[in-house]
C-alpha cells in the first residue's frame, strides 16, 4: 500500500528487521516510499506500472498483471474507510483494483487503518470484513470500535505468525 499508514508500517518493519526481531522477509510493493524505507533490509520486489507522482506509487494494467500471478502469505493494506457493514474502502479505482487482487491472492489479510477512518466508507469497497484477518490501528479508538477491531484479529489469528 502506498498511503501514509502503509509507509509507517514499512518504517516499523524496517526497525524490526534492523533489530533482528523479525526473520528476513520478501516484500512486494508498488510504493516508492516503502521501497526506500526497506531498501537493504528485505528482499524487495517492486510492482511497476503507471507512475502516480502525487502518491509516489505505480498502478494500472502492468501492476494488476504482476499481482495476479503471485500468491502471498500475508498482505498488508491501507484503507480510507473501514466499516463493519460496508467493508474496507478507498478513494480511487486504481488502488481499489490492486487491493482486490492482493486480497484474492493472499492467505492472510491485514488492514492498516487509523481511528479517524473507522465506521466510515470511502468511495470504493475493495474487501468485505469477512475477508480480513486482522486490523492494525492506533490507540485513538472508542471502546466499542476497539472491541470490534480486537475481535477481528483475535478471532482470525492473523498476526500470530507475523508479529
Amino acid at each position: 500500500d502506498s498511503g501514509s499508514t502503509g509507509y509507517q508500517f514499512s518504517v516499523c518493519l524496517a526497525e524490526w528487521l534492523r533489530a533482528g526481531k523479525r526473520n528476513p522477509v520478501s516484500v512486494f510493493t508498488n510504493s516508492f516510499k516503502n521501497l526506500q524505507a526497506l531498501t537493504g533490509l528485505a528482499n524487495i520486489q517492486f510492482i511497476g506500472g503507471q507512475y502516480r507522482e502525487n502518491r509516489q506509487d505505480c498502478c494500472g494494467y502492468l501492476a494488476e498483471m504482476a499481482l495476479q500471478s503471485l500468491n502471498f502469505d500475508l498482505c498488508v493494506l491501507g484503507a480510507d474507510g473501514c466499516n463493519p457493514e460496508g467493508g474496507v474502502s478507498c478513494t480511487d479505482m486504481e488502488t481499489a483494483r490492486l487491493g482486490q487482487i492482493a486480497v484474492k491472492h493472499s492467505r492472510k489479510r491485514v488492514v492498516l487503518v487509523d481511528a479517524s477512518k473507522f465506521r466510515k466508507d470511502a468511495l470504493i469497497t475493495y474487501a468485505r470484513m469477512e475477508e480480513i484477518n486482522g486490523i492494525i490501528t492506533d490507540c485513538e479508538l472508542d471502546d466499542e470500535t476497539a472491541a470490534y477491531a480486537d475481535s477481528i484479529t483475535k478471532n482470525r489469528n492473523a498476526l500470530e505468525s507475523f508479529v
